[in-house]
């Protein structure tokens, strides 16, 4: 993990208990320490919602029923990753957010922990509305996260990016899978190295967070693809990487793209490695 993610070592546990004593229920010992079933997807949810209100200072924060449940400590590290390319950048940064979700996670990150201005994107009317509850209800937060409806799956930034307005950062979490056949063997192999006959997806997730024809490559390449047009809008352009097979194919696209500029950050968190890809470009002489 990135060596500023304030999550590198355990949990905090009995402080997070305490924020939200629901999540003593999850809890267990093992090895001789207090830990969570992370194979359960309501464990995983209780847990960020106790970190949300403890760290983060937010109310109301909920996942809907079968919505992604993002893990807080991965959401972070990307921030960081990238916060670190905008050292140079007056504030307020002001960061997009592509398919923000119905937690809004990044943009709850971004705006507590960074301050930064965002503009959260979706497709999905519910996943909006689940998250625009949130906001209501916190009106610092409000204040520095705004959310805007994507009317087109055929587009990342067209429909939601204004002609007259500028971005930092654009972030992306993007759908992995090609099929729904796809995620489910992933989350199988997940859970057979948490050991566990748990079968539903631990961190949960509806199709069109989890699912794109051709998966993240095919979504990516699109992202890619439409940001030329934005390329004086949005100063950076970035999307979490989560297969090591989909690298090669991205940086091929990103080569021949005219005047892009690409870099790579890898991410470890335990087990997993996960990569963030970024690409900016240069001026035309």
């Amino acid at each position: 993990m990135h060596p500023d993610n304030p999550y590198r070592h355990d949990y905090d546990l009995p402080r997070y208990i305490q924020q939200l004593p629901e999540l003593a229920s999850y809890c267990k010992k093992k090895h001789g320490r207090l830990t969570v079933d992370f194979a359960s997807p309501d464990a995983v949810i209780a847990l960020n919602k106790a970190i949300i209100e403890a760290d983060c200072g937010v109310v109301g924060w909920t996942v809907p029923k079968g919505s992604l449940c993002p893990p807080i400590p991965g959401r972070i590290d990307y921030l960081l990753h990238i916060n670190s390319l905008l050292s140079d950048t007056h504030a307020p940064i002001k960061m997009l957010d592509i398919g923000t979700g119905a937690t809004a996670i990044y943009g709850v990150l971004a705006a507590t922990q960074f301050d930064y201005q965002v503009v959260g994107t979706d497709i999905s009317q519910h996943s909006l509305s689940h998250a625009e509850k949130m906001l209501a209800a916190n009106p610092s937060l409000a204040s520095k996260v705004t959310l805007r409806h994507q009317p087109s799956a055929s587009h990342i930034f067209h429909g939601v990016v204004n002609d007259t307005e500028r971005f930092d950062i654009s972030v992306c979490n993007p759908p992995f899978y090609k099929s729904s056949q796809q995620a489910n063997e992933k989350n199988r192999e997940k859970n057979r190295a948490l050991a566990s006959k748990q079968t539903d997806r631990n961190f949960a997730g509806q199709d069109n967070e989890l699912i794109y024809p051709g998966g993240e490559v095919a979504f990516i390449k699109r992202m890619i693809f439409e940001s030329y047009k934005y390329r004086n809008q949005i100063t950076w352009f970035t999307s979490l990487v989560s297969q090591k097979s989909s690298v090669d194919e991205i940086k091929r696209t990103l080569k021949k793209e005219r005047h892009a500029v690409q870099q790579w950050i890898t991410m470890k968190h335990g087990n997993k490695t996960s990569r963030i890809v970024v690409w900016q470009f240069i001026a035309e002489s």
